[in-house]
């Protein structure tokens, strides 16, 4: 794995926020290169302190086709203030796999993003 050179990067919009008992939901759009995504997480914390903790989600990825692949995401997650960082593992439902690295300001709803290929 290069994490040099992502195969795609860009800031999504986080578009929703859902706050629980279990845990808190974040809803995200935007470009990133080729692939246009829609991107929902359920962040769960690990201990008291929630400063960091596990997730999992699913997408929905356009691509300059305009064909849609379906995918499953799971992950790590660290909190410092309103930053969080989010480490996913995607598995596309076309056998692609990325490691995707979310840099979130909650303040501004907004995360960069960084793409990179396991195939």
């Amino acid at each position: 794995m290069d994490l040099t050179n992502p195969i795609a990067e860009g800031t999504l919009t986080i578009t929703g926020v859902t706050i629980g008992e279990d845990g808190t939901t974040l809803n995200y759009e935007g470009k990133l290169g080729p692939f246009q995504p829609f991107i929902t997480q359920h962040l769960r914390a690990i201990d008291g302190s929630r400063e960091s903790g596990g997730f999992d989600g699913a997408a929905r990825v356009f691509v300059e086709d305009d064909a849609m692949v379906s995918v499953k995401v799971t992950g790590t997650w660290r909190r410092s203030q309103g930053k969080l960082t989010l480490f996913s593992l995607d598995n596309f439902d076309d056998g692609m796999h990325n490691f995707t690295i979310f840099e979130i300001d909650t303040l501004k709803k907004s995360a960069d993003v960084k793409v990179y290929s396991l195939n």
